[in-house]
């Protein structure tokens, strides 16, 4: 009886969905991943007298694409990122809307929520433009300014509309991203506003983004970007412009990589949360920005080698505040946007925030070399070498040291170096398996600079991992 029951109800699902147009007209099929993470290690607070942590999470994505049409498609990835054992106060999750100036990584919540949720509609309007709208991931060229954070297991995603058009060897794209909502509608009150009171505009943190990509160029790709983040927030807020390039190609045998971003505009936001407000005379509640970001890498692949061994040297050079920027009531600390910091700055995620709090707002400079093996198919070993420094004189800024009480005159612009190594290995199409280890070597400028929920000491750090990722 129980299976002539199952098999009724089987029958009727069937016929509902069959009865309707849309499971008639669209082929749908479905793609996912899980991914769980083991970590370890001491980075929280660089002490060696308090213990080392362990902790796993897992990231659980279910994704549907339908075609609908010739030129209308959906796509929607369900995610849940969860700590094993959890919930608990460090448990991160899979989604809420973009925060904090408009530029967080949006993993923060710890229930099953809508990683990307968007339609496509191909030639839109008669036109060689394709339309994409909802919630969706937008990463452009190598993460540097816009990416999915490819670390954090939440990934960031945007609501956004995003117009694209690509023809011969150019394309073409615009982004509108809405970061933060902070009126109400209607009787629902939105993120950003307090009470009932309908605050307008007045909170909302909107992003513009236009890229144009072209290949061929000097032997390689250059990109153009010119990106406005604008910030209604009052007294504080403002607009932001970054405006710059990036050329990628091959030259002598050589693999290259070369950009630079300058910022520009007018605004209060980042120094207030950053808490150098104060630092400005009074009734300066918005700075110029004046910062920038330059970067250079240039690799070399030796194929007839054992191993293929892969060398690459590379630097970073990302500004920041010094005495002189704040008597000229402006901003020098460059804001990276919506990057993947933990691609760029070290596997450690010293100096992950876009903003540029957990640098002091001092800058960085990253000069590394890094290794690349291909010990047999399958496998591959690398290992990078950073060390940091500060982009100003920490030592020599007494307005800096208002902000940052725990520097002096006596310090240096050393950050410390840090040692990334991993081993990838392809166990299947569909499976990777990596093993990683970091060992930072920290200073005494970078334990009075950075930001932890306890004391920074000054000791080294470790910190391991291991990850699988299936995909299906």
């Amino acid at each position: 009886m129980k299976r002539n029951f199952l098999t009724a109800v089987a029958v009727m699902v069937t016929a509902i969905f069959a009865g309707t147009t849309i499971a008639q007209a669209a082929d749908i099929s479905f793609s996912g991943q899980v991914k769980p993470r083991w970590e370890h290690g001491g980075q929280n607070d660089y002490n060696d007298k308090t213990s080392n942590n362990d902790a796993i999470t897992t990231r659980i994505r279910l994704n549907a694409t339908a075609k609908i049409d010739a030129n209308t498609s959906a796509f929607v990835s369900l995610q849940s990122v969860g700590l094993w054992g959890g919930p608990g106060t460090n448990q991160n999750g899979s989604r809420v809307a973009i925060g904090g100036g408009g530029t967080q990584a949006n993993d923060q919540l710890n229930d099953v929520g809508v990683h990307q949720g968007f339609f496509t509609l191909k030639n839109f309007a008669d036109t060689s433009v394709n339309m994409q709208v909802g919630r969706q991931e937008i990463v452009l060229d190598g993460h540097r300014l816009l990416g999915n954070t490819l670390w954090t297991q939440g990934a960031q995603s945007h609501d956004a509309i995003v117009l694209s058009h690509a023809h011969d060897n150019a394309t073409y794209v615009y982004g509108f991203s809405k970061g933060t909502e902070g009126g109400k509608l209607g009787s629902v009150v939105m993120s950003g506003e307090s009470g009932a009171t309908n605050a307008g505009d007045t909170s909302d943190v909107n992003s513009h983004v236009f890229w144009a990509n072209y290949k061929g160029i000097n032997g390689g790709d250059l990109s153009l970007y010119h990106v406005i983040l604008d910030n209604e927030s009052t007294p504080h807020g403002g607009t932001m412009f970054t405006t710059g390039a990036r050329h990628k190609g091959k030259m002598f045998g050589l693999d290259y990589r070369a950009e630079y971003y300058y910022q520009y505009g007018q605004g209060g936001a980042y120094a207030q949360a950053s808490g150098f407000q104060a630092a400005y005379d009074a009734g300066n509640t918005r700075q110029d920005y004046d910062a920038f970001l330059a970067a250079i890498r240039v690799g070399k692949t030796f194929k007839n080698v054992m191993w293929s061994p892969t060398v690459t040297l590379w630097y970073d050079y990302l500004s920041g505040t010094d005495d002189d920027d704040i008597a000229d009531n402006e901003w020098g600390t460059f804001h990276t946007l919506f990057d993947t910091g933990h691609k760029f700055y070290g596997l450690m995620d010293n100096y992950l925030v876009a903003g540029g709090g957990n640098s002091g707002n001092l800058g960085l400079q990253d000069l590394a070399v890094k290794f690349k093996l291909k010990p047999r198919e399958k496998w591959l070993i690398k290992a990078d070498y950073h060390q940091f420094f500060t982009a100003t004189n920490p030592g020599g800024n007494v307005a800096i040291h208002s902000q940052v009480s725990a520097l002096n005159d006596e310090n240096d612009n050393d950050w410390g170096s840090e040692l990334d190594m991993s081993l990838h290995h392809k166990y299947s199409p569909s499976t990777s398996i990596v093993f990683g280890y970091s060992h930072y070597w920290t200073t005494d400028t970078f334990a009075a600079v950075q930001g932890r929920a306890n004391t920074v000491g000054t000791d080294d750090a470790d910190w391991a991992y291991l990850q699988m990722d299936v995909h299906f």
